[in-house]
């Protein structure tokens, strides 16, 4: 039956993308491939298998789909991530004459990493071509985002099951005798149901009994073999032979005489529905010994097609113990290296016998990568009593040392997978090696080992090898105080990533470079990458978020937009708290030490500092972070030897460029404060800020040099200090923040303030009209606390709109 009104909303080419979502037996196949064979658009159709889940099967089975439009054709052999293949995939559509429909069929078949690929796709997608997807789930498909964006239209049962118009004009073409009211209100307009009540002379609608007696009335040389065709996809007359069934001859052609849901997907391929397929299952699984020889069958023909993923899942099946191993261990390390661990998850579960070590190897890591932290590195530490334990398995431990703040271990699990045969984790376990050095303070040694591992891949011109190593070399250089080297070493590696479509890590590298324009004092090439950075790291690497915001908070600090830089700072701490990751939260906590020491709050600052202290809890935020900042807080009180103590420490050995920097000048300032003679820190200074910018470099510390500047201009007025505009302090606005949204919020300093709300208080803040709010909420707190404590109290009141409270600035999120 055509759905007419569907169809029509299909046909309107406005969004990207049209996601037609609902359970099975909604006619989503159907009323695509009525689309299909309507449309005067190109259309390109791919029906998802179970072995599409992995990433390399489905980039195939996509230029399978689109073999009929050569100009669309790459290959993929050299394509390492998604991101690349879209990038390629976008360029040719965009050169394409004419336009397309993309139309991807059991799409909850996709991974989230798939789901947010697909979502990267349409977002980049020319405006005359679309992606229409289909299935009963999108998984990690960015629905809301595109929805709110204007970039996606959906259908979901509501508009695709039957109306009760639709249950009686189909019932009519199939001359049912049943009443279809009945028929409608019993199974509420699900199409497959009003099917098989219709192929059913009886007048009960049970769908499971509906479905039994269909089948039971096949003759016995169709139902005998039936079960088996459970385990493939899409069947055609041809099926029984490719699989060695003994089926009669139009076999399927009685199926569908029989009433039976069977999608019609063309080139005389069927679906059969999914209330078929497990029923037909559940009848196999009570015969197991059955289903092996099919399994066996479909095994061979899948490794031999390269589809390794079913290849894996059906000689498990079958047992096949040899077949098993052989495609698994062509998969696995291909799963792992994409990042692919629900899937290798599964499959690592499903060897019919003890596994070997190897075997065991990759299903640790893929347990430990999906939450199973505890059953993974146990099963690690098993093999390692064991003596059992390869070179993946070290990796992974020395992996979860890291992770854990626990560099020994690091180092030592990465020098015990370094003593086996080479293999191919010998890069990972060099860049751990490499990166334990480093975290320990000995960046010497972690330096060489970057620089062996970065001749070693340039050798055999392996380009992302080599973008690893000069990507970590560029820590150590960092520690060394080799700056200019270590720029050279980001440029490099940026560039090698770049070529090699690595964007998440040409990501990273932006984040760094950001910090090193801001010290030259490029703030267009700074504001530059963060535009672009932000919004990527937004979409694709939440985790990379915060380090950038924070960038964007310093630009804006050394701009004086205090405000707009507090809220950079709260942003990216709401994003640490919702990543759930702490080990970052020192950096936000010293941010905003600076921003309220430049603008004066003094309080603020210090609890600021206080939390930045509490918060380092590693050994290198310990040594090489906090003397900085505790040298900062000694100058603020002028505590001017325990100051210049801190401060020495940081200019020698600072982690951060910036901090080496800053506590040079403030050396000078102290010296000046003291009245003391040594110009050996000004000399510094000077050499220092020759090549780099005070003005960005020192922006949170103008209040502390505006004595030396002062000074300079009289003596020295060719020093570079001397060229700061002297400031004043400004408070941060936007310290105190009042959200009005489905709830009432206030935000004192980045830190949420629990509001006692009543349905009166709410009801005072809800606009009348669109564009004037009728009252606004008024919110007193205390005298700049000193740490905010649940036994505050706090005063309300409700003002009307044309009460003048400038002082207070507040924002509406509706």
């Amino acid at each position: 039956m055509v759905r007419s009104d569907l169809l029509e909303q299909l046909a309107v080419t406005g969004q990207p993308c049209v996601a037609v979502i609902a359970p099975s037996g909604y006619g989503k196949t159907t009323l695509l491939a009525q689309y299909a064979r309507s449309t005067a658009r190109s259309v390109a159709w791919l029906t998802l298998a179970e072995s599409d889940v992995e990433t390399g099967q489905l980039f195939q089975a996509l230029l399978r789909a689109l073999h009929a439009f050569p100009e669309l054709q790459f290959t993929v052999d050299d394509i390492q991530t998604p991101y690349e293949f879209t990038t390629r995939l976008l360029e040719r559509l965009a050169d394409m004459q004419g336009s397309l429909d993309l139309i991807l069929d059991r799409v909850e078949r996709v991974t989230r990493l798939q789901g947010a690929w697909l979502g990267q796709l349409v977002e980049g997608l020319p405006d005359r071509h679309r992606l229409i997807l289909a299935g009963y789930d999108l998984n990690g498909f960015p629905l809301a985002r595109l929805v709110a964006a204007g970039k996606l239209h959906m259908l979901t049962h509501t508009q695709l099951r039957f109306t009760l118009e639709d249950t009686q004009a189909f019932m009519q073409l199939r001359d049912a005798a049943q009443d279809p009211a009945t028929v409608h209100g019993a199974v509420e307009g699900w199409p497959v149901g009003v099917a098989l009540a219709c192929a059913d002379e009886t007048t009960h609608v049970e769908l499971g009994d509906l479905l039994q007696d269909v089948l039971d009335r096949l003759p016995s040389e169709v139902r005998r073999a039936l079960p088996e065709l459970a385990l493939i996809e899409e069947w055609s007359e041809s099926t029984g032979s490719e699989v060695g069934l003994a089926l009669p001859d139009h076999w399927l052609r009685t199926l569908r005489q029989a009433g039976l849901p069977l999608t019609p997907l063309g080139r005389g391929l069927y679906r059969p529905h999914t209330l078929l397929v497990d029923t037909l299952a559940t009848e196999l699984k009570r015969d197991p010994l059955r289903a092996a020889p099919i399994h066996q069958r479909l095994a061979q023909q899948a490794a031999q097609q390269g589809n390794l993923t079913e290849a894996v899942r059906h000689a498990a099946a079958a047992t096949d113990i040899a077949l098993l191993e052989d495609s698994a261990g062509i998969l696995f390390p291909r799963l792992r290296s994409r990042h692919e661990f629900v899937l290798l998850a599964e499959l690592t579960a499903v060897h019919p016998a003890a596994p070997p070590g190897w075997w065991q190897e990759y299903q640790a890591v893929a347990q430990i990568e999906t939450g199973q932290v505890n059953e993974g590195e146990a099963l690690l530490q098993n093999l390692e009593r064991a003596a059992s334990l390869g070179p993946l398995g070290y990796a992974a431990l020395s992996l979860q040392a890291a992770r854990r703040g626990d560099f020994e271990r690091q180092l030592q699990s990465a020098d015990a997978g370094l003593a086996l045969p080479e293999s191919p984790v010998h890069s990972v376990l060099m860049t751990q090696r490499a990166s334990a050095l480093i975290s320990l303070q000995r960046p010497q040694e972690g330096l060489a080992v970057c620089q062996q591992m970065a001749a070693s891949a340039q050798q055999r011109g392996a380009v992302l090898e080599e973008g690893n190593a000069l990507h970590m070399q560029q820590y150590a250089l960092m520690m060394l105080g080799r700056w200019e080297e270590q720029e050279w070493a980001l440029t490099r590696a940026r560039a090698l990533f770049v070529a090699s479509g690595r964007h998440s890590s040409v990501l990273q590298i932006d984040q760094q470079l950001i910090g090193i324009h801001l010290l030259y004092g490029r703030i267009d090439e700074a504001e530059t990458l963060l535009q672009e950075a932000i919004p990527v790291a937004a979409r694709n690497q939440l985790v990379l978020l915060p380090t950038l915001l924070l960038s964007k908070a310093h630009l804006l600090l050394a701009r004086g937009e205090f405000s707009d830089a507090a809220e950079a700072i709260d942003t990216a701490q709401a994003q640490l708290q919702a990543l759930n990751l702490p080990v970052l939260l020192p950096f936000v906590h010293f941010e905003r030490f600076d921003l309220y020491s430049a603008a004066g709050q003094r309080e603020l600052a210090q609890e600021a500092f206080e939390l930045g202290v509490t918060t380092s809890t590693t050994a290198l935020l310990k040594n090489l972070y906090v003397p900085f900042y505790q040298g900062l807080q000694a100058f603020d009180q002028q505590d001017w030897p325990r100051a210049r103590l801190a401060l020495d420490q940081a200019a020698q050995h600072g982690a951060e460029h910036s901090h080496q920097l800053r506590a040079a000048a403030l050396l000078a300032a102290i010296d000046h404060a003291t009245g003391a003679t040594e110009t050996l820190h000004l000399a510094a200074a000077r050499e220092f800020f020759s090549t780099f910018d005070a003005a960005v470099t020192c922006s949170a510390d103008r209040h502390r040099l505006n004595p030396l500047v002062s000074a300079l201009r009289g003596t020295l007025p060719d020093h570079p200090l001397a060229r700061l505009e002297p400031v004043f302090n400004t408070p941060v606005a936007s310290g105190f923040r009042l959200l009005v949204d489905t709830q009432v919020r206030l935000t004192l300093a980045g830190q949420d303030i629990k509001l006692p709300l009543s349905n009166q208080l709410c009801g005072s803040v809800v606009p009348r009209g669109i564009m004037r709010w009728e009252r606004i909420l008024w919110v007193c707190r205390p005298h700049s606390p000193r740490r905010l404590t649940s036994s505050h109290t706090f005063s309300f009141a409700l003002m009307t709109s044309s009460a003048q409270f400038p002082a207070i600035p507040w924002r509406s999120s509706t």
